[in-house]
């Protein structure tokens, strides 16, 4: 919004401070409503200060606030208290919004949260980038069902179709957990994981419906099929777990681990590299028995 876009709107707050309807094209700024307007003019900059149920529109954007800053010299817009987005599929409240005209990037703070369709996530900032990417820092929790998450920081791409988290990231996937020190996963329609890779160190407990696998290594890789259904594990460099059952439990260990599903249950496990482990009976009377070898 230039200098030219800007003189209608200071027009329009010297004439009136009601509601102001309107189409406008995209990437054209409208003031819908304010109580009270003040434009400063000259050094160091003109500032135009809108107050009280201030709400704009930005083509098919909404944005709300109770107090917005308009300062011509770096199209900034500054937004504060209750501010709520409508962009772009999204849903976005946060304290305060800082948003640049000529970058068409937007940074909130506070009590932030974002949602669509496919995708909650709550933040103490976010960066909404004018490709779509947007970058999520400050006790991250997320959910897209049926996950749920956490981690410091979460990055998802403009198509949606790969999210990053990084600082230990946590997944819970219906009583299945996968944590490690970098994950990211492949997504299909922003919802649906075809792959998940964990890197720096990487944790899985993956319960089926007779056995439950309890894997660490320093680097995972998961696929799914359809339905997020885990199809195959990929576990690499000092692979170490264990296969539960109900009458016993398997411990593993070695340098590779190659696990394949059918439905929900573990099928064909290929352990290498100096592999070995243990059967312990779970029963009365059940003993373990050692298996080491290369």
């Amino acid at each position: 919004m230039g200098k030219n876009s800007l003189l209608p709107l200071v027009s329009l707050l010297l004439l009136a401070a009601g509601i102001v309807r309107g189409d406008m094209p995209p990437g054209s700024w409208e003031l819908i409503h304010a109580d009270r307007s003040k434009v400063f003019y000259g050094a160091p900059e003109t500032r135009v200060v809108f107050e009280g149920n201030v709400s704009f529109a930005n083509g098919e954007d909404r944005y709300r606030g109770d107090r917005v800053v308009y300062s011509e010299s770096n199209g900034l817009i500054s937004m504060e208290g209750n501010v709520l987005v409508r962009r772009e599929g999204y849903e976005m409240q946060a304290d305060t919004l800082f948003y640049d005209t000529k970058r068409g990037a937007a940074e909130l703070e506070g009590e932030v949260r974002v949602k669509s369709e496919t995708i909650n996530v709550s933040s103490r900032k976010a960066l909404i980038r004018g490709d779509g990417e947007m970058c999520f820092t400050g006790d991250v929790v997320f959910e897209s069902s049926p996950y749920v998450g956490l981690a410091d920081s979460m990055t998802v791409t403009g198509p949606q179709d790969s999210v990053l988290l990084e600082g230990v990231p946590y997944l819970s996937m219906e009583g299945r957990y996968i944590g490690g020190d970098r994950m990211e996963i492949t997504l299909e329609e922003g919802a649906r994981i075809t792959s998940l890779v964990i890197t720096g160190h990487g944790d899985l407990l993956w319960a089926g419906e007779g056995r439950t696998i309890h894997l660490q290594s320093h680097s995972l890789s998961l696929f799914f099929g359809g339905e997020n259904r885990l199809d195959l594990i990929l576990a690499r460099g000092d692979v170490r777990g264990a296969l539960e059952t109900s009458e016993s439990v398997n411990h593993f260990h070695g340098e590779s681990m190659d696990v394949r599903f059918i439905g929900t249950e573990p099928e064909e496990i290929l352990l290498t590299g100096e592999a070995g482990g243990s059967v312990t009976g779970l029963e009365a009377g059940g003993k373990e028995e050692n298996h080491d070898g290369e």
